[in-house]
């Protein structure tokens, strides 16, 4: 609130009703106050965190984490979930979003082909989906490919989309984790929160719908993959608690961009009067600043 308040003198004073006096104490008329504070409500916002994304949208540009014993979840649960702004609906052929495993041996894979969502969990050449896309160009869409006592869900912001019973064992440790490429294919956009879960579906696979996360996506139990690509300095980091070494390949680059869902900017304060307190001529804000009302 001080800094509101701190940051209102030049709107204040442009309309004739600031008058600073000693201290802390702000003197305004009472009437253009309200219409004023109203103003500074509308106008001062502010970022609630930091983030952005990784731009992929070349051959053999794509990030790689090594294999691991975590990317064999055998017939368990486990949940890949991501945020992704596609802006061309298939450059090559196949566009891999990410695999491990080449075709036709993937182990776990997405591909969206000209507006067709393909899933694999460990079935060779075959694969679950080709379901049509709608509204998935040029905007921000979130994806859930989670497993939950053997039932697998793939769900498009929030939407369940496909629903198979896939108990498959996945057992590959031995190949390595790729993301914007695969099987000699590429994806086209952005891309950021990447998270991959093992052990743990964080969503009932028989559940129609989900709640679209709000806010960065958690380190939550099982979290063996973590990719927030919070700045510029530290795009590839991992913020799970497996602390994986990420390598880029082709030079995959940061974004500033990123959906409102997971850093959305807010009023710097919501209601001004909501947080005060008046005594008389004054009111009291809650940083202990003072304002007097003539």
């Amino acid at each position: 609130m001080a800094d509101s308040i701190k940051n209102s003198k030049t709107i204040l004073r442009s309309h004739g009703h600031y008058k600073l006096t000693k201290g802390t104490s702000h003197r305004f008329w009472k009437k253009p106050l309200y219409r004023i504070a109203k103003q500074i409500i509308d106008i001062k916002t502010s970022k609630t965190c930091e983030s952005g994304s990784l731009v992929f949208g070349a051959p053999s540009k794509y990030i790689s984490v090594g294999a691991s014993e975590d990317w064999a979840v055998g017939t368990g649960d486990f949940c890949i979930d991501w945020w992704q702004y596609q802006t061309l609906a298939s450059p090559p052929p196949y566009s891999r979003l990410f695999q491990i495993g080449d075709w036709p041996n993937h182990s776990l894979a997405v591909s969206i082909e000209n507006g067709s969502f393909l899933a694999w969990v460990s079935n060779q050449t075959g694969y679950y989906g080709r379901i049509q896309l709608s509204n998935y160009l040029n905007q921000w869409v979130y994806f859930a490919f989670v497993r939950y006592n053997g039932i697998v869900s793939v769900y498009q912001n929030g939407t369940r989309i496909l629903n198979v019973s896939a108990p498959n064992n996945v057992s590959n440790n031995t190949d390595v984790l790729k993301i914007g490429e695969g099987s000699g294919n590429y994806w086209n956009g952005n891309l950021t929160n990447f998270r991959f879960v093992k052990g743990y579906s964080v969503y009932d696979a028989n559940q129609t719908s989900i709640t679209v996360p709000s806010g960065p996506l958690s380190n939550t139990p099982g979290t063996k993959l973590l990719l927030l690509a919070k700045n510029a300095g530290s795009y590839l980091l991992d913020s799970s608690n497996s602390n994986k070494t990420v390598a880029n390949n082709g030079s995959v680059t940061w974004s500033s961009s990123f959906p409102d869902a997971i850093c959305p900017s807010k009023p710097i304060t919501t209601d001004i009067f909501g947080l005060m307190t008046e005594q008389g001529n004054y009111i009291q804000t809650e940083s202990s600043n003072i304002i007097r009302i003539d």
